[in-house]
């Protein structure tokens, strides 16, 4: 099973073990990394968890949950530059997946014409996990999977920005090679993660038919 780092160490790892114990003749590799498509059109992995679409003709996808994305960044960063509104992000440094800035991009639609920054100053940090990081360090002003930092926030270590703006959200669906979907393995896997809970993490992450306002047992998020 393919999944991204962030998902797979703080969602998957968490949540497969009932699976393996209801299915003992289930085998189950993990391989976390963020380009999952290739592993996955070269049979290096069965299926893959992922927010990024895969395209491929001969790639199926079964959606899963939404996901919710958040702009924040640590107090001391905003003690010595202040954010207070998008244009602000023109003026500090912002962290990226990539050095262009393409992981903002469906943020910044968010944001109405006249008033969407463009982002002044780009740091490269090339996983979710270490934007994380770097964030918390004061490296910048990071867009992130709410999942990811639902704890650190509840902490202060990390504060939410623009809570008023609100962004586009993202879809974690299963992909499988077409050929590959009715085995007896892959359609175990897929319909046990049909019907993962996720309540715990609210409305960060948040399965189709989920209805707002519906109350969980939150476990302590890191």
């Amino acid at each position: 099973v393919g999944a991204t780092v962030e998902f797979g160490t703080t969602v998957l790892v968490r949540k497969l073990r009932p699976l393996l114990d209801a299915c003992p003749w289930l085998h189950v590799n993990f391989r976390f990394r963020d380009d999952l498509a290739s592993l996955l059109l070269h049979d290096e992995i069965d299926l893959a968890v992922d927010c990024a679409p895969h395209t491929h003709r001969s790639i199926v996808a079964s959606r899963l949950f939404r996901e919710k994305y958040l702009i924040v960044a640590s107090p001391a960063f905003l003690a010595a530059h202040p954010v207070q509104r998008p244009a602000d992000l023109e003026r500090v440094p912002v962290l990226s997946v990539d050095g262009e800035g393409s992981w903002w991009a469906n943020a910044l639609r968010s944001i109405p014409l006249p008033r969407r920054p463009g982002l002044g100053r780009v740091i490269e940090v090339n996983q979710v996990h270490g934007m994380v990081h770097a964030a918390l360090e004061g490296y910048g002003v990071a867009l992130l999977p709410k999942y990811t930092v639902l704890g650190k926030i509840g902490r202060g270590d990390l504060v939410p920005l623009f809570p008023g703006l609100k962004l586009v959200q993202g879809w974690f669906c299963v992909y499988q090679k077409r050929t590959n979907a009715a085995r007896e393995k892959n359609r175990a896997v897929t319909e046990f993660l049909s019907r993962l809970d996720v309540s715990e993490f609210g409305d960060a992450i948040s399965t189709p038919g989920a209805r707002a306002g519906r109350k969980s047992r939150r476990r302590s998020l890191p």
